[in-house]
């Protein structure tokens, strides 16, 4: 398997436990335990833009991996995704 299969095979799987993550928190009553969906989704999808820019596609470069995971994960929050993103870049 190559390099874009399993980037591909790994993103799909992220997919599908963050829907499960927002839907659960669509649900749930508790804030608190909203909020911390919350941080956790966001906290994933940096990690996935932070690997994408290490694979030789996308080379360090910022903007495409984030374009990529914002393309991929339209629901989810470019603003909020940006700030969690600035305290690693």
């Amino acid at each position: 398997m190559s390099k874009k299969d399993l980037i591909e095979q790994n993103i799909t799987r992220v997919q599908e436990y963050v829907r499960e993550l927002i839907e659960d928190a669509k649900w749930n009553n508790g804030v608190s335990e909203t909020l911390e969906s919350t941080s956790i989704i966001v906290g994933n999808f940096c990690s996935m833009v932070l690997r994408l820019m290490d694979t030789e596609e996308y080379n360090n470069n910022y903007c495409k991996s984030l374009d990529l995971v914002l393309k991929l994960f339209p629901e989810i929050d470019g603003e909020l995704l940006e700030k969690e993103l600035d305290r690693y870049i």
